[in-house]
């Protein structure tokens, strides 16, 4: 007896990769068959609109509302009526990233994510943040219901606590638990342990681009013995790492080391980037071994329509069984980019779940006073009024830039130098120079890449569709800057090492070597101007060989040519100056500043009880009713509601090259990086599953 395998297009979800098995009846030869995959990238716990920049398609900028998951919804819903085999895939972070994840460890997002009816997903860097053992229920293989809870041990929780979990399976294949119970298999992120230590505890990534080639040739390779027509990759490492993994791969067809045709196609998140075109071409004009593509963030979903084409049959006997399966290839792929903006309807349940998931965080409408809500409790933030609340105003023409396209808006978006950070580094400044604080006075001021943060046009900027800006920051404005216990420190450093500091960024931002990488943007600074030339490439000698990367080398520099402070002096190698910035909270490396090494005299800055601000150690058992850690998100508010106003320098950052960056090009970090000269990066994880045993010499 003759029996053809009859089956749909199901998908498997193996080491990141999904896999489609394609099979029909048919007497003659087959049709095709489409395949869609929607990409679902960064959604940030964005669960409504929000104001976000856009290109027009005259090449200049506007802010428009856009994202929203009940928008998403119904974009989804509608892909899936043109084509029942359509796959949607989750990547990159979703369960942090605003007030109300912040505030019930990513709970406030789990059901309206669960109705978006995604098929499988990749968890990104930030889904980590509320420590590995919530890391490990929210994601890990357990079944158990009391497992998924959190003790009463905890202050301030509840009898018990549950840890909501997505639907979906997620995957991470690049990382390894030391109790075999995290995700089983996948491209996660690899940069977990660069945020804190701690929050890679018992866990152990794949380290450089050998090993991550390495595991997509490996379980390509599984997937097609096991039958897959199609092979794509989800990825977390972001789109840079991604290119540079298929020019890899590619390198290795070309010399005869591996075979064609093992993977179709690379989704790509992590470093919000938009691809409205496939990236199919590295810029040395080499053809990638497959495309890549990015859908920005929670603003676009992206689609790829994928033509399946009958190949051939294989036919196997087993004793009087004969099977067929028929084989299939990729004939075409379209990729298109879906804006979620408000011309999408809102689904109706999307928005209900939605509204229910944020009423504790905003304004009662019953006339009732606002309920405090507690962060985790050993971190010791509160929430005492409602997010809708308005906490400050941006004035007219107080937001320059000297690219003009983003002048009249705060937000995070530029690689080197973005209006947020120059105008709450000024901000610190202000704050450590005020005559009501007890803190050194700072020269220079420090805040970290961060990708994530809310667009807020100054007064009287005309948005899309002609809308007026009010002007009006909220606190769910401030929370989207800072959804995370981030403390205030000040420090001190010798001008030689300031120069390094900048230069060390840059080459995590801009290096040729995608993963020299680190875990966002450049450092914004106040203070200081940098005079850069961002072509020169990485230093050549930047860090000791053998040495972990944080040991440097005697001066050597490369895109760094000047720092002058803001009154125009330069600054000079020998002198020692005070900085304030950043510093991860409960705890940190010592000397560090911003996830930098290398400063002395690091001081936490603490508030008091009456909201002035010093410097030096609390007692941590009285830390509920007496003076506590300063906060950015404290420090940023608290300040806005006592009147003071953003304000930006214009020009903190002139590179000599004019190299060109968004919004002259498509993305805001060059996609091969700046320069000729590449600092090879590290190909070994020196810290293995305990990373806060990874530096002896700079103990938490």
């Amino acid at each position: 007896m003759n029996r053809t395998k009859n089956r749909k297009a199901i998908l498997r979800a193996v080491a990141g990769m999904a896999c489609c098995v394609i099979g029909q009846t048919f007497a003659a030869t087959p049709a095709d068959v489409k395949l869609t995959f929607i990409e679902l990238s960064d959604l940030h716990a964005n669960l409504v609109s929000h104001k976000d920049p856009v290109q027009k398609t005259d090449g200049t900028t506007t802010v428009a509302m856009r994202g929203g998951m009940a928008r998403m919804k119904t974009l989804i819903q509608g892909v899936k009526q043109s084509n029942p085999n359509t796959i949607v895939m989750n990547i990159g972070d979703t369960f942090h990233g605003g007030v109300e994840a912040f505030y019930t460890l990513g709970n406030a997002v789990a059901d309206p994510l669960n109705a978006l009816g995604i098929d499988v997903g990749v968890a990104g860097n930030w889904d980590y943040y509320f420590t590995p053992a919530i890391t490990r229920l929210r994601y890990g293989r357990i079944t158990a219901v009391e497992q998924d809870r959190i003790e009463k041990s905890i202050p301030a929780f509840a009898e018990f606590f549950p840890i909501k979990r997505p639907n979906f399976p997620n995957l991470g294949a690049n990382v390894k638990d030391i109790t075999d119970i995290v995700m089983p298999s996948g491209f996660t992120s690899d940069i977990v342990e660069q945020m804190h230590p701690l929050l890679a505890e018992g866990m152990d990534f794949a380290y450089g681009i050998e090993e991550h080639k390495n595991l997509i040739i490996q379980h390509a390779r599984d997937l097609r013995k096991q039958g897959a027509d199609i092979v794509v990759l989800m990825s977390e490492l972001g789109i840079h790492k991604d290119i540079a993994l298929s020019k890899a791969l590619a390198a290795m067809r070309a010399n005869g080391t591996l075979e064609a045709g093992l993977l179709d196609m690379v989704f790509s998140a992590h470093t919000h980037e938009l691809t409205r075109t496939m990236v199919t071409t590295a810029e040395d004009g080499s053809t990638l071994y497959a495309p890549v593509v990015e859908s920005g963030a929670d603003s676009n979903i992206g689609r790829l329509d994928v033509t399946m084409k009958y190949k051939d049959s294989t036919t196997t006997r087993q004793r009087l069984r004969v099977t067929t399966e028929q084989n299939w290839t990729v004939a075409n792929k379209q990729w298109q980019i879906l804006a979620v903006d408000e011309s999408v309807a809102e689904d109706p349940t999307l928005k209900t779940l939605i509204n229910t998931a944020r009423k504790s965080f905003l304004k009662p409408t019953d006339g009732s006073a606002f309920k405090t809500l507690h962060a985790l409790p050993f971190l010791f933030q509160t929430l005492k009024e409602p997010i809708d609340t308005v906490i400050g105003h941006i004035d007219a023409g107080s937001i320059a830039h000297q690219n003009d396209m983003m002048s009249g808006v705060v937000n995070r978006k530029n690689s080197g130098d973005s209006t947020f950070n120059d105008a709450f580094t000024h901000m610190l400044l202000d704050v450590s120079n005020s005559p009501t604080n007890n803190i050194p006075h700072a020269k220079v001021a420090l805040s970290p890449g961060f990708r994530m943060g809310a667009t807020l046009p100054e007064a009287g900027f005309l948005m899309e569709n002609n809308a007026i800006a009010t002007g009006n920051i909220t606190l769910e404005d401030a929370y989207r800057f800072f959804p995370m216990y981030y403390g205030a420190a000040t420090a001190q450093i010798t001008g030689a090492d300031l120069k390094r500091r900048v230069e060390d960024s840059l080459m995590h931002t801009y290096s040729s070597d995608a993963f020299n990488h680190g875990g966002g943007w450049a450092t914004g600074f106040a203070g200081i101007k940098q005079t850069l030339n961002l072509g020169n490439g990485d230093p050549h000698a930047m860090y000791v060989p053998g040495s972990t990367p944080d040991t440097f080398n005697t001066d050597q520099l490369s895109r760094v040519l000047a720092l002058h402070y803001e009154s125009g002096e330069e600054v000079q190698d020998n002198e020692v100056l005070t900085v304030i910035g950043c510093s991860r909270l409960p705890i940190d490396y010592k000397g560090t500043i911003c996830g930098q090494p290398g400063y002395t005299n690091v001081q936490r800055v603490i508030e008091q009880v009456d909201g002035t601000l010093t410097v030096g150690e609390i007692n941590t058992t009285v830390i509920a009713i007496g003076p506590r850690p300063a906060t950015m998100i404290d420090v940023f508010v608290n300040n806005l509601k006592a009147g003071y106003k953003l304000k930006t320098s214009g020009v903190a950052v002139q590179d000599l090259s004019n190299f060109p960056m968004f919004p002259e090009t498509p993305y805001m970090q060059p996609l091969e990086g700046t320069g000729g000269y590449i600092q090879t990066a590290p190909s070994e994880d020196p810290c293995g599953y305990f990373k806060w045993k990874c530096l002896p010499g700079q103990p938490l």
